[in-house]
């Protein structure tokens, strides 16, 4: 059910609001908390972050206006309803 990719990618697995460090010019100055990183097909990444606890109007907005492409995440979201 998931999409189907041929790139793995190296990739932090937890990319949230509380892990984006930002400095005094709101540039990003750093990313926290790697415990979760390793080699992920290339959606991964994008498909944590629209998990529903990240799910705030304001970082879903942000991550619709910044996402590289769109990726069909129907099959994730009818795993998730079953598994839920």
């Amino acid at each position: 059910m998931l999409p189907r990719s041929d790139a793995s990618v190296f990739t932090h697995g937890s990319v949230a609001p509380r892990n984006i460090m930002v400095g005094e010019t709101n540039h990003i100055t750093g990313i926290l908390d790697w415990e979760s990183a390793g080699w992920y097909p290339d959606y991964w990444e994008y498909a944590n972050i629209m998990r529903p606890q990240y799910l705030c109007e304001d970082w879903q907005a942000w991550m619709d206006r910044t996402a590289p492409e769109k990726w069909d995440l129907t099959g994730i979201q009818a795993s998730r309803r079953v598994l839920s």
